[in-house]
């Protein structure tokens, strides 16, 4: 009768974590993580928070020289959130953005827009480093 429990396959190194499925995170893990691990990156794109005051919050909780991008669908919001991070010195190189192309129609002789693009279709964007 052997009845060893054989179920462990790492020979005997107890130190060797096993192969397990990804589950889902605990508060606590995330809370851990966010406390003592740091985020390498952040992207804030949501339309209804103010980047102003939810930009430097959040940057508390990311490493230094963590790039960062926050959309927003005007300019000013950004603006705004740009003249805090360097008044705070919370951030370096930082740009806005706008991500708006245009089409050309181009035929011999005449070059002009497309007039048919809609207005608004992309926002602005602010990068940067946080330091």
């Amino acid at each position: 009768n052997n009845n060893n429990n054989n179920n462990n396959n790492n020979n005997g190194n107890d130190s060797i974590p096993s192969k397990k499925k990804h589950s889902k995170a605990t508060k606590a893990d995330v809370e851990y993580f966010v406390r003592q691990e740091k985020f390498t990156s952040l992207i804030l794109a949501h339309p209804q928070l103010d980047p102003k005051t939810t930009l430097p919050q959040l940057l508390e909780f990311c490493a230094n020289s963590t790039p960062f991008i926050v959309w927003s669908m005007t300019l000013q919001p950004l603006a705004d959130a740009m003249h805090v991070l360097r008044k705070r010195g919370l951030a370096v190189s930082m740009t806005i953005s706008e991500p708006f192309l245009r089409d050309h129609q181009v035929l011999p002789g005449r070059t002009h827009p497309v007039m048919t693009t809609e207005a608004n279709s992309g926002g602005d964007i602010l990068s940067g480093t946080h330091v």
